[in-house]
């Protein structure tokens, strides 16, 4: 149940950003709202990704991560995803890390430009799906 409900979300918070995100980087500048929603659809994505390469992890006894990273490092580890996915979700939870402990400090054109970089979820929740 928590796996379908995990896929279910991340689905949704995909949803929602595509809806919000403005079509410029110009335009996200200049709102407010997005400025203040987009990173928290940002966060929930990546912690149900987090979440998800958790569930994995369990279910296949890979062993215990003791960082959000290193969930990621050995899902690499055990040929379930590639290196080149590994590192992209690893960067990921840099900015989730960002988002969670410093939101004064986002730089919001860096920002714009990851949430333009979901295709990486896409790949990831295809990966995960093989596994469970």
């Amino acid at each position: 149940m928590k796996k379908t409900k995990l896929f279910t979300d991340i689905q949704k918070y995909l949803d929602d950003l595509e809806e919000l995100l403005p079509a410029t980087e110009d335009d996200f500048l200049n709102d407010k709202k997005a400025q203040y929603g987009i990173p928290m659809l940002l966060l929930n994505i990546i912690n149900a990704c987090i979440d998800l390469a958790n569930e994995v992890i369990t279910i296949q006894q890979l062993g215990y991560p003791t960082s959000y990273r290193e969930s990621f490092q050995l899902l690499e580890r055990r040929k379930i995803i590639s290196k080149e996915l590994s590192q992209k979700m690893q960067s990921f939870v840099g900015l989730r890390n960002l988002l969670a402990h410093e939101y004064g400090d986002i730089n919001f054109e860096i920002l714009y430009e990851q949430a333009q970089d979901l295709q990486v979820i896409e790949q990831f929740k295809k990966k995960m799906v093989v596994h469970f």
